[in-house]
């Protein structure tokens, strides 16, 4: 396989993808880092207080 129909078919295969951008693209990456922040954070919290004694 050559070099040049490889770069060929990764020019067809971007194509063939989906783009999806706007309002609803940005949205739905900062509904899921919003959201892993706050499970990072929650976990974190609940951590130091079984640590500490304050629960459990």
């Amino acid at each position: 396989m050559s070099t040049e129909t490889m770069i060929q078919d990764v020019e067809l295969a971007e194509e063939a993808l989906p783009k999806t951008r706007g309002p609803q693209g940005s949205r739905r990456h900062l509904f899921l880092s919003l959201f892993s922040f706050l499970l990072v954070a929650g976990a974190t919290a609940l951590f130091c207080l079984l640590h500490f004694g304050v629960i459990g």
